[in-house]
């Protein structure tokens, strides 16, 4: 006697595959979230290392004093040139968090540095105790470094 062979699946093994996915789904979206918030950081203090690298620039090749106000009640900051004109103003997300030495600061650029000693500033993640937070340091010389 000749067996025939099943050529499909039962329901119930459709549904122990469906499960495993959703299991599976279920982990990795969070982590997939995370990652992009942990990704949003590090991008903003690169935009944020950018801005005050061209703000030193300015003062230096213009002879001008060159200010970059930071806000971190509102995870903002600008730079501004010694007439108060705004030359960028930046906004974080609001899943990101801007750190400094005081609720507002101002980190001076003079054409042959700055009068601010070792200026540090945080950008990270907010609610997310496991994630990196990049740090900026303006150094008297007005030299930038990250942390």
């Amino acid at each position: 006697m000749v067996t025939r062979t099943q050529l499909g699946v039962t329901v119930l093994e459709l549904v122990a595959v469906l499960i495993v996915a959703a299991v599976l789904l279920a982990l990795a979206v969070p982590a997939i979230f995370r990652v992009e918030r942990r990704l949003g950081a590090y991008v903003a203090a690169s935009v944020f290392r950018s801005d005050v690298t061209g703000a030193r620039q300015h003062a230096i090749l213009d002879g001008a004093t060159v200010r970059v106000v930071l806000d971190t009640l509102i995870a903002a900051y600008h730079v501004e040139d010694v007439d108060r004109r705004i030359l960028r103003r930046r906004q974080l997300r609001d899943e990101l968090v801007l750190r400094t030495t005081a609720h507002r600061q101002e980190i001076l650029f003079r054409p042959r540095g700055t009068h601010n000693l070792y200026s540090t500033t945080w950008i990270g993640v907010q609610r997310d105790p496991d994630g990196r937070w990049y740090g900026l340091r303006v150094l008297p010389s007005g030299a930038i470094e990250d942390r």
